[in-house]
């Protein structure tokens, strides 16, 4: 079986000390694979099925694996949601 770990670019590892130790240790423990996705919309006032708060920050997923990439060796990496249309603004075509 081969495990991964999902959903550490909001909260716990918003900071690049906690996301380099955490992949670090996630690679150590041999985790095969680390992923992150968007949630751009969130009910406000939060509702039960939500899984958190409209307020609770959440990094770009992309900058996030980026960074992720630069500081292990081993670990795969991808995407569970990624809004296509909100990065036009990384694409420029000339």
């Amino acid at each position: 079986m081969e495990l991964g770990v999902n959903g550490l670019n909001a909260k716990a590892t918003l900071g690049p000390a906690q996301t380099a130790r955490l992949a670090r240790l996630a690679e150590e423990l041999g985790y095969r694979s680390w992923w992150a996705g968007d949630h751009v919309v969130l009910p406000s006032p939060r509702t039960p099925d939500s899984p958190m708060e409209a307020t609770d920050p959440i990094l770009d997923p992309l900058v996030h694996l980026a960074y992720v990439a630069a500081v292990t060796e081993r670990l795969e990496l991808g995407t569970g949601i990624v809004i296509l249309p909100q990065r036009n603004r990384y694409l420029k075509c000339e």
